[in-house]
């Protein structure tokens, strides 16, 4: 495995909102990479901000697939005593501990990432664990123009298909999504 001297998206949001630049930037070669785990089969179940790394040369690189399972294998996330996966990016059907997940599990996770770099924080987050996953699976998304009023229509259309609760609303691949959003935010100048 490549050792990659860098720093973490978790780290790079802790500093501030990104600009657009910065978030295609660093998010279409990351759905890039993730649209070809998909392709080849294999679930990441736990995309977030500090498993995404940019070296020094600002090239970001989708890291840590400790919780990847080949989707075939449907293996659940959830059990009687822990939830693999980080409950602010987990998706309702992996946080239900559904058997059948896909490449939409890890879309909602990419989803959420999208909306924390244009919103300026996580849709959902509360005092523990068991609260936040209660809120993915039960809680209607607040709306990012309620949250910041500077973002127009056509990028929240695109957050709201991409955090969908039900994985056949959402995008199909990750570059579908980053697309989408490209185009939006170019419609909206």
């Amino acid at each position: 495995m490549k050792f990659i001297e860098g720093r973490t998206l978790k780290r790079i949001l802790s500093a501030g909102p990104p600009t657009l630049e910065q978030i295609l930037g660093i998010l279409t070669p990351i759905a890039s990479a993730l649209t070809y785990a998909h392709r080849q089969g294999v679930l990441h179940r736990d995309i977030k901000p500090s498993n995404i790394v940019l070296d020094k040369d600002d090239v970001p690189y989708l890291a840590d697939f400790g919780l990847a399972r080949i989707a075939q294998a449907g293996e659940s996330t959830m059990s009687a005593d822990m939830i693999l996966g980080t409950p602010q990016y987990i998706s309702p059907e992996q946080a239900r501990g559904e058997k059948n997940l896909d490449s939409r599990t890890d879309l909602y996770s990419l989803g959420v990432i999208l909306y924390e770099m244009v919103v300026g924080r996580v849709p959902f987050n509360a005092d523990t664990p068991y609260a936040v996953v209660h809120d993915q699976i039960y809680t209607d998304l607040p709306l990012p123009s309620k949250l910041n009023p500077d973002i127009p229509e056509p990028v929240e259309r695109v957050l709201l298909k991409a955090l969908a609760k039900k994985p056949a609303d959402r995008y199909t691949t990750a570059n579908e999504m980053i697309d989408a959003f490209r185009r939006a935010a170019a419609e909206s100048g």
